[in-house]
């Protein structure tokens, strides 16, 4: 008899697609959303170096440019990182490094925005050697225009990519003038 009951049981495929959906939809949703996520931070590494080669071909276009001009430049960068938010997130590094002789670059302007920013930028400091790409390479009274945008991506949905800083960079050679 109780044979009998159990090749039953084995027999009847009732009720087998509601458990091999209980087995198989976690794991699908969790790939859904490490997807969704995976996606979100592809499209925001696009969207960081879109910026920051916009900023630094916007500022190499300019003979001079103003703090003014500078602050103009950067609501861009709010735009172009749509829908991230840039403003909580986000700083931008413009550097202005020339060289009076061949090879031996500095930076001769800096501007940071946010202000109160804490990211340091990797090229330099104003007075300082410019540490460049070493593909760049700054010939005499030349002048190069750095752009570095930092992003604080924050983790979502599952927390499968952890929090980091994503740094960005651009060089532009100035069109018009000797010096920025």
């Amino acid at each position: 008899m109780t044979m009998s009951i159990l090749r039953k049981l084995w027999k009847d495929r009732r009720g087998s697609a509601l458990i091999e959906t209980a087995l198989v939809a976690p794991m699908a949703m969790v790939a859904c959303l490490g997807l969704i996520e995976f996606g979100s931070y592809m499209l925001l590494t696009q969207k960081i170096q879109n910026a920051t080669m916009n900023v630094a071909d916007l500022a190499a276009r300019e003979e001079e440019i103003t703090v003014e001009q500078l602050e103009d430049l950067l609501l861009s960068v709010g735009e172009v990182m749509a829908p991230f938010d840039f403003a909580a997130n986000g700083v931008v590094i413009l550097t202005g490094v020339g060289a009076e002789t061949a090879g031996d670059p500095e930076v001769v302007w800096q501007y940071v925005s946010p202000d109160d920013a804490t990211v340091v930028s990797q090229v330099g400091s104003v007075g300082g050697a410019a540490t460049l790409d070493p593909n760049i390479v700054v010939q005499e009274n030349d002048s190069i225009v750095v752009a570095e945008v930092v992003y604080t991506y924050k983790k979502s949905y599952l927390g499968l990519i952890s929090d980091m800083q994503i740094r960005k960079s651009a060089y532009y050679r100035a069109r018009i003038g000797d010096f920025l």
